[in-house]
């Protein structure tokens, strides 16, 4: 490992070595003649002053304006509350909207809006439940949150509660579609999710904003920022709590509501310790105490507690005017699940999954239209699993694996018309030796602003030590147990897309056929070799996911813009009877439309809907259910009352939809199936206090 680790650095070091001699003696840049010249080191912007132009990060890890990202890519900014003029300005034809503006309050909020995203819960946020991106399955998106992969080594995929991540103190949040392992490594075969902590500037100010509605529905966030040429701030945190509704149809008999509440808090810190050198410290928090449904076999009133705490110190350092930059940083994650069962004989679970990254990138800007970038990182994941019964602690699991990779990219630019990336992964797992990974993009602007652009990668997703070392029961009539022998997946994707810019930007769309094929896809099925309902980890053969993305915007006035999307999506499996959960619970058709228009500078109304078409749902091989299509209404609105405060509300479900987002039970030939619990109409308002 050592050594792997040694030839890395020595890669990364002749790398930048030998690009900083181009640069120094490059014809097309200044002869640096007195002492090392230097420029204030250059940040992503993610604040009140926003550029006409987005800068996203994510499909090239250099800060880039949206209109130049080869890759499919979607943002949404997040302006502070109470603070319209931001929210205005950021809702441009360059983005997909604000997430200020539309009220979202938690991930999966957003995300439910985004091209190729598909998500379901288990009856409330608070609960677990699985996502997908372009029809691939949930451990095959990375998470970042400022750069730090958001993932539980201790759980069964390796994915977070969606519902549970606020948006508070984000400010931006980019999606990054299509195989992009070379950048971001395992876990990024279908693509990456990456919130940003919003960047302090200007004079001292905050928030303090408190909102009540439905079920006994109380959130209160509290806010503050500064920043200046020495350094900057910015803090963002929330309390929530609520009463919920019944998560599970099934217990009946304890026709209970199940409720939940959370604490979260977001803080960046930021130093410009001279010209050409930053730090910056990210540290984030979220605490909560749910109570649930386990599943739909029995009522379980199952209390969980979960808790992640997450720091990431980073250095940033800038020479040569700027044409050399280089990051380094080093993070830490710690996941705690916590679930007592009082109704069943494993009673309790204690789940802990660490992730320990370090980082390096080096930039090196060798002309004005080719930049080369090079990596270097090691992340380490540890899992330690407890079960108690009535005999005491007597299942208890621990492991770790490290993963040591090193990565180059070359990205040209030629007079903003052709674009081209290309790049190479070589990375080393623990447990699975040396591989290989590397994709390439493409786009060509067109004198009249269309934009051909394609893209290829391959990526790779090693089994996560769960699904290797772990055994789960939990639910004593359906264990799961674990497969030693699973082989990680081998992705290879590619898309092609056109977008199309009309009357000076104002209207804008666009659309992206996508291809997705998984070696050794791994799933879960019934494990024939054990009596009973038991479940085990598979490989299957092949596994194929494709479709098409669309886009529309539309700036209808200076104040006033329309956005949509959709996805059309089909899979195939060369295992449909056995493993079928992969092509399961994903729509052939989602959509959403918004439209938000900004009034007067003291105001914003926004309105939305979502349409989620059928899925099937299965649970043996002779037992398929059909879970109907639908659609969700939601409406917003915001008024500046003076310059300190604003109220706002919002209605969820308008017209009180009563739909199925899949079922606890599917039932059999004669017992009706039973659903997890979704929510009624629901209605908030609350005010926000700015200074």
């Amino acid at each position: 490992m050592g050594k792997i680790i040694g030839r890395m650095l020595g890669i990364v070091c002749l790398s930048s070595l030998s690009s900083l001699i181009g640069i120094v003696f490059s014809a097309d840049l200044p002869v640096v003649t007195e002492g090392t010249v230097v420029v204030p080191v250059v940040q992503p912007e993610y604040g009140a002053s926003l550029e006409p132009q987005r800068v996203v990060v994510t499909a090239t890890r250099i800060p880039t304006p949206l209109e130049k990202v080869s890759a499919s890519v979607t943002a949404l900014t997040g302006s502070r509350p109470g603070d319209v003029n931001a929210a205005r300005t950021v809702g441009s034809m360059y983005t997909a909207g604000d997430i200020e503006t539309r009220q979202y309050r938690s991930l999966s909020d957003v995300l439910q809006v985004i091209p190729g995203f598909s998500f379901y819960n288990h009856g409330s946020n608070a609960s677990s439940g699985d996502y997908s991106m372009r029809g691939m399955g949930s451990a095959n998106t990375r998470f970042l949150l400022d750069g730090m992969p958001l993932l539980d080594p201790s759980g069964t995929d390796g994915h977070f509660y969606l519902g549970l991540n606020q948006m508070d103190n984000i400010g931006q949040l980019e999606v990054l579609r299509g195989a992009n392992s070379v950048l971001w490594g395992s876990n990024a075969g279908a693509g990456v999710v990456s919130l940003t902590s919003r960047k302090g500037e200007g004079e001292l100010s905050g928030y303090l904003s408190t909102e009540a509605g439905s079920r006994g529905t109380v959130r209160t966030r509290i806010g503050a920022q500064a920043g200046n040429e020495k350094g900057d701030f910015s803090f963002g945190g929330s309390l929530f709590r609520t009463d919920g509704f019944n998560m599970n149809e099934r217990s009946n008999n304890y026709a209970d509501r199940d409720g939940y509440k959370f604490g979260n808090a977001n803080l960046r810190l930021g130093l410009n310790a001279t010209n050409c050198l930053r730090f910056d410290l990210f540290t984030n928090y979220m605490r909560t105490r749910s109570d649930t449904d386990s599943n739909g076999y029995f009522h379980s009133d199952e209390k969980n507690d979960i808790e992640r705490v997450m720091i990431r110190p980073q250095a940033t350092l800038s020479l040569f005017d700027g044409n050399w930059e280089q990051k380094v940083g080093f993070g830490y994650i710690r996941n705690y699940r916590h679930y007592m069962k009082p109704q069943t004989a494993a009673s309790d679970s204690k789940y802990i999954g660490e992730t320990f990254k370090f980082d390096y990138q080096s930039i090196i800007r060798l002309t004005e239209w080719n930049t080369v970038l090079a990596g270097l990182e090691v992340e380490t994941n540890s899992m330690e699993m407890k079960d108690e019964t009535t005999t005491g602690w007597d299942r208890q699991k621990s492991g770790s694996v490290t993963t040591a990779a090193f990565y180059l990219e070359n990205q040209i630019n030629l007079n903003d018309t052709v674009f081209v990336n290309a790049g190479v992964r070589q990375l080393h797992h623990d447990d699975f030796g040396d591989h290989t990974v590397w994709n390439a993009s493409a786009m060509y602007v067109l004198p009249t602003k269309t934009k051909v652009k394609s893209s290829v990668g391959t990526a790779f997703n090693a089994p996560n030590l769960t699904r290797l070392y772990t055994d789960n029961f939990s639910m004593p009539s359906m264990p799961y147990y674990h497969n030693s022998d699973l082989k990680p997946e081998r992705v290879f994707s590619w898309d092609a897309g056109v977008e199309q810019s009309l009357f000076e930007d104002r209207v804008t769309f666009g659309s992206t056929y996508f291809w997705n094929k998984a070696k050794d896809k791994m799933d879960w099925a019934r494990d024939l070799s054990r009596p009973g309902t038991a479940y085990t980890y598979y490989n299957m053969d092949d596994y194929r996911a494709w479709g098409f993305e669309s886009f529309l915007r539309i700036a209808i006035t200076e104040n006033v813009v329309f956005s949509a999307q959709h996805t059309w999506l089909r899979m195939k499996t060369s295992e449909e009877r056995r493993h079928n959960r992969l092509v399961e619970m994903k729509p052939k058709h989602t959509a959403s439309a918004n439209i938000d228009w900004y009034i007067n500078d003291r105001g914003t109304l926004t309105a939305g809907v979502k349409f989620i078409g059928s899925r099937n749902q299965r649970q043996s091989d002779t037992i398929n259910r059909k879970l109907a299509s639908y659609a969700l209404f939601r409406i917003g609105g915001s008024w500046k009352v003076n310059d300190h405060i604003e109220i706002f509300g919002r209605v969820e479900n308008l017209f009180d939809k009563k739909y199925v987002m899949r079922y606890s039970d599917v039932g059999t030939a004669t017992r009706a199936p039973s659903a997890y619990g979704t929510e009624g109409r629901s209605f908030y308002a609350g005010a926000t206090l700015s200074f």
